[in-house]
């Protein structure tokens, strides 16, 4: 009798695990996802336009008000990150965004020590630039992006040959 009600007991419990839903990440945010393209279209509208100008075009004076604008920008996503994340589960997309603030601190703090020496970024520079900064957009967006598919969405893994 007590083996037939502690089977009874365990095969409830087993059901009741099976059907609690565990999740990892935070929900799709789509505000986050808009607010990143419009930063990436930003930032990279910035870079393709730096290309080719010369002194005193290029300094960073004349892009100041881009730079304090972009950092608003990300400062904005980067809180709302963080409001999602109170349980945790938004922890990578925040980490995500620090990083970029972080770049475009670094982009910002490069514009002005070339321009303190009369220089501008260089083509070369800029189109790896626009890279760097386009590779962590996209990563944040298809992390962003691979949150609103469901587990029924998902294709499956096809194995290689």
């Amino acid at each position: 009798m007590k083996f037939a009600a502690s089977r009874c007991l365990i095969a409830f419990w087993l059901l009741a695990a099976s059907a609690c839903q565990v999740q990892y990440v935070s929900n799709y945010d789509p505000e986050t996802d808009q607010n990143v393209t419009a930063l990436q279209k930003k930032v990279s509208t910035h870079l393709i336009g730096l290309r080719g100008q010369q002194p005193p075009d290029c300094f960073y004076a004349n892009h100041e008000a881009f730079y304090n604008d972009a950092l608003s920008d990300a400062q904005v996503i980067l809180t709302r990150a963080q409001a999602i994340n109170a349980d945790g589960l938004n922890a990578l997309t925040v980490r995500q965004m620090q990083l970029t603030s972080d770049s475009l601190n670094e982009l910002r703090d490069l514009h002005r020590t070339v321009s303190n020496e009369n220089l501008c970024i260089s083509d070369e520079s800029l189109i790896d630039l626009n890279t760097l900064f386009n590779a962590q957009f996209e990563s944040i967006l298809a992390f962003e992006i691979a949150k609103k598919r469901t587990l029924s969405e998902a294709e499956p893994i096809k194995e290689q040959p």
